[in-house]
């Protein structure tokens, strides 16, 4: 499987109610069952760690967030 985004690259967070914009700081792939169950997603699956403008920052399936192209 590939990795579905580049560090650096600019997502939208679409499981956010506004939306935001955030950049790609890193990114897992989902090893156990209890990371899964946590994220509500299958093993395999791609979290993502992205950070926001004002600073913080949340790892995130990548099933929720659409890459914007530069």
């Amino acid at each position: 499987m590939d990795v579905p985004f580049e560090w650096g690259s600019t997502v939208r967070v679409l499981s956010d109610p506004d939306n935001r914009l955030a950049s790609v700081c890193g990114f897992r792939q989902v090893e156990t069952s209890s990371t899964a169950a946590e994220f509500d997603v299958v093993i395999g699956a791609y979290l993502v760690l992205v950070e926001f403008d004002d600073g913080s920052s949340s790892e995130i399936p990548a099933s929720q967030l659409q890459h914007i192209p530069d």
